[in-house]
């Protein structure tokens, strides 16, 4: 996608977003419940590392929140230090718990080293919502398998999410 087509994209999922941030049904069509607090276009800043010690990657992404239970993640930059690494976007599902008033994530991408398909990510968060459904905040955990399945990393870390 050329950038200007893409940045034209951003605008326009942006400019739902805000929308159906509102969840006003006569506006944008979704329904207003709790669950559907989460749709929406968001930026995220994620701070991994080695599950139990320090956590000195960031790694940014956006994020959009399909009402229904799908998400889509496009990554806005590899990992430090990954020279050759590459990835696409990912693609997941989220679940609103009632009880807890959180949300859950999973995504999945796959990866590649100087071009080759290397294997696959999984990407977990448990998501809270600021009062205003402005933020969003929680530990996450990415593992890193090969195309065989066989894990080969696992970072945990903290991630927060600002609504576009």
């Amino acid at each position: 996608m050329k950038p200007i087509a893409l940045k034209h994209t951003l605008v326009l999922l942006a400019v739902f977003a805000s929308a159906v941030a509102t969840a006003d049904p006569d506006k944008t069509g979704a329904i207003s419940v709790p669950a559907n607090q989460i749709v929406g276009l968001w930026s995220t800043r994620a701070m991994v590392g080695p599950c139990g010690g320090p956590q000195p990657v960031q790694i940014r992404n956006t994020l959009l929140f399909q009402a229904g239970g799908t998400v889509v993640d496009n990554p806005r930059s590899p990992p430090a230090g990954n020279a050759g690494y590459q990835r696409n976007q990912g693609l997941g599902t989220w679940k609103y718990d009632a009880a807890n008033k959180t949300f859950s994530l999973h995504l999945q991408f796959d990866n590649f080293v100087n071009g080759v398909y290397e294997g696959y990510s999984t990407v977990d968060r448990t998501i809270v919502l600021s009062e205003d459904a402005s933020v969003a905040s929680g530990p996450v955990t990415s593992s890193r398998y090969l195309e065989n399945g066989t894990l080969i990393s696992a970072v945990c870390g903290s991630a927060t999410s600002v609504r576009l």
